[in-house]
């Protein structure tokens, strides 16, 4: 499907624009000629009015204006806008809907795209890959199963990263793939991070190490040390124990010394034993006549504790006596109320012998017997003989209590006396041992007197032996207490040393310990790093390979292109999320202008041809390709064309005097007529 003729009418200040196209065209003129416009009709009467075409419209265009293009198959696309700012559109000649004829415009003919060089040449790496992954490599892609494959020997590695966790499916490969190339490099970076923030640490480290001494001994020894001073330190507190033990010994020791040293002065001074003897004398007096007077007050306490005994007895007696008659008062009483009950069968009888006393005048001596025997009964069984009965009763418990009571009070005072009198037997018996004592004191001090006058020097030396073997006895316990002391005092003092040294030892280790886990930690995380680093890598030759494989048939049509004009292999290689470009292995950016030019446009040509549909390349400002390579790259459009592989191709140059290769059709345009409307 080739282009023939672009017509235009009240476009871009023209009144009438129109061409008859060859496959491969050149529209030749000085600025403002229409170049632009020309080539801004194919793609208006195509796509349509759009921002991006708009100014082949011209700067206002308030008139009408219409566009059509015609192609070698008849196919004709016709738009335009009436007076009144209504779009219409044909296809083929027939009126239709807008949004109808783009859509059977885009399934017959695809889109037209105006390219200017500029565009070729600035695009950027990730700007490249963009562009290719947009019109190239869409629909493009491996399968599951050859992703698997190519990622075999780095798939372990990337399940321990996680990598495939919230990853595209492996189907998806041109998705997948730098997912997990971004996933591993984000774990390089961790890992990088880590890595250099620990070689920072190692190196601060080695520089501790040199600058740090090692300190003496190792931490075996400084503790075997540790636990012999510990040992040691027992004993001698031990022993210290054994001396503060032995204080009391000490102060005895000082109390015999002054002892014998009180006796040795006596020895050389016998006033002090004859002083003796006289207080002795006197304290035997003393407790003698102490012993008499205690003596004395036990024999009184036992002569009133006889006294009392007696009296107990004494009353103890009336007591019985007493207890006796008021036990036969009780009798008494008991049979008073026995006969009480008597008494209410009696009186009855009494009463008819008062009244019989009347009867039996004639028997008068009867009478006076039974008289008599009556009034004994009344005297017996009278109330007041029962009252007498029982106050004496009552006075006889009195009288009996009483004397209960005394003998209770005289046996108290008997116990009291009791305890009197054995008080003062054991206050006798001291006096009587205290006399004893006291009495042997005067003897000794006699007998010492004596002896003291008969062996007064042989007496000296002695107490004076005594004395110094008191002395040395205690010099021996002071100096062996001072030495042990002295020996734990500087044991302790070791013991604090050798700790100090020890804690050193283990903090001199504890460093090495956590320069070398840092150490470890740096190896693993570098390692890690480098692991990192390969698999991206790896993922990275698997998506350039993947990449390569998908740019083969974009490279072999720029290759047709790029040999012929300029000589030189193209290749494509994708790497870091940018596409880069390659002139034989050289990257194009390092290239000349034109040589980048030509390339660029060979790679647009090559898009085209893919794309399907009107195959067609349209370049502005092909001035920016000098006249040698603007000819060879010609060529190769006349060759692609003949080969089968482009449509159209329609360039726009100013008029210079370069002269056009064979098979390259020129339409002159001249300068822009100021008469339109």
């Amino acid at each position: 499907m080739r282009l023939v003729q672009l017509t235009g009418v009240y476009l871009h200040g023209q009144h009438n624009t129109a061409a008859q196209l060859q496959p491969v065209t050149i529209l030749r003129g000085p600025n403002e000629a229409g170049k632009s416009t020309l080539l801004g009709l194919a793609e208006l009467a195509i796509n349509g009015n759009s921002g991006k075409n708009w100014p082949v419209l011209g700067v206002s265009p308030s008139y009408k204006w219409s566009v059509s293009a015609i192609f070698d198959d008849g196919t004709s696309i016709t738009r335009g806008m009436d007076r009144r700012g209504k779009h219409w559109a044909t296809f083929n000649g027939r009126p239709e809907n807008l949004s109808v004829v783009q859509s059977q415009i885009r399934d017959s003919i695809g889109e037209a795209a105006t390219w200017s060089v500029s565009e070729f040449v600035n695009l950027t790496p990730a700007k490249r890959l963009e562009f290719l992954e947009s019109k190239v490599l869409t629909g493009i892609g491996w399968t599951a199963e050859r992703l698997e494959a190519e990622l075999a020997d780095v798939h372990k590695y990337l399940v321990e990263l996680e990598a495939y966790e919230n990853a595209p499916p492996m189907e998806k490969a041109r998705e997948c793939l730098p997912h997990l190339i971004r996933h591993v490099h984000d774990c390089w970076r961790e890992y990088n991070s880590t890595a250099k923030d620990l070689a920072k640490a190692v190196k601060r480290d080695e520089k501790e190490a040199e600058a740090e001494q090692r300190p003496p001994g190792t931490v075996a020894s400084w503790e075997a040390r540790r636990a012999e001073l510990d040992e040691e330190i027992s004993r001698l507190r031990v022993e210290v124990g054994k001396d503060e033990a032995a204080a009391p010994e000490r102060t005895r020791l000082l109390q015999d010394i002054q002892a014998a040293q009180e006796q040795l002065e006596n020895v050389k001074d016998l006033s002090v034993l004859e002083e003796d003897l006289q207080r002795a004398t006197h304290d035997e007096a003393t407790h003698e006549q102490a012993a008499t007077s205690a003596k004395q007050r036990m024999d009184d306490l036992t002569a009133a504790a006889n006294g009392l005994a007696s009296r107990k007895q004494e009353l103890a007696g009336k007591a019985d006596e007493a207890a006796g008659v008021y036990n036969e008062t009780a009798s008494a009483w008991s049979a008073y109320q026995a006969a009480q009950d008597v008494v209410e069968e009696v009186l009855p009888l009494l009463t008819r012998a008062d009244r019989m006393l009347v009867d039996l005048a004639a028997g008068r001596d009867d009478v006076d017997s039974w008289t008599s025997d009556l009034d004994e009964w009344k005297e017996r069984y009278s109330s007041s003989r029962g009252h007498d009965l029982k106050a004496s009763l009552e006075q006889q418990r009195q009288t009996w209590n009483g004397l209960e009571a005394q003998v209770q009070a005289a046996s108290r005072q008997h116990a009291a006396k009791a305890v009197e009198l054995r008080q003062a037997a054991d206050a006798a018996n001291v006096a009587e041992r205290n006399l004893e004592h006291y009495r042997h004191k005067r003897v000794a001090a006699e007998a010492r007197l004596q002896a003291a006058k008969e062996n007064q020097g042989e007496r000296e030396a002695e107490a004076r032996a005594g004395l110094e073997q008191l002395t040395d006895r205690l010099t021996g316990l002071g100096e062996t207490s001072s030495a042990h002391a002295v020996l734990l005092e500087e044991a302790q003092t070791e013991r604090k040393e050798v700790q100090t040294a020890l804690d050193a030892a283990n903090d001199y280790q504890a460093r090495r310990a956590d320069r070398s886990v840092r150490l470890r930690e740096k190896e693993e995380a570098e390692d890690a790093r480098t692991a990192c680093r390969q698999t991206e890598q790896a993922l990275q030759a698997t998506l350039g390979k993947m990449l390569s494989e998908m740019t083969a048939p974009l490279e072999e049509a720029v290759n047709r292109i790029v040999t012929v004009a300029l000589g030189c292999t193209f290749r494509v290689h994708v790497e870091d999320g940018g596409a880069y470009f390659l002139l034989d292995d050289v990257p194009l950016d390092t290239a000349s202008t034109s040589q980048r030019v030509v390339t660029m446009m060979a790679l647009r040509c090559a898009v085209v041809q893919q794309l399907g549909g009107w195959r067609a390349l349209l370049v502005d400002d092909l001035n920016t390709l000098d006249n040698d390579r603007r000819t060879a790259f010609l060529r190769a459009m006349v060759a692609e064309v003949e080969g089968g592989y482009l449509d159209n191709f329609i360039g726009a140059l100013v008029a210079d005097e370069w002269s056009a290769p064979d098979g390259v059709h020129t339409i002159e345009l001249g300068a822009p007529d100021a008469s339109a409307p």
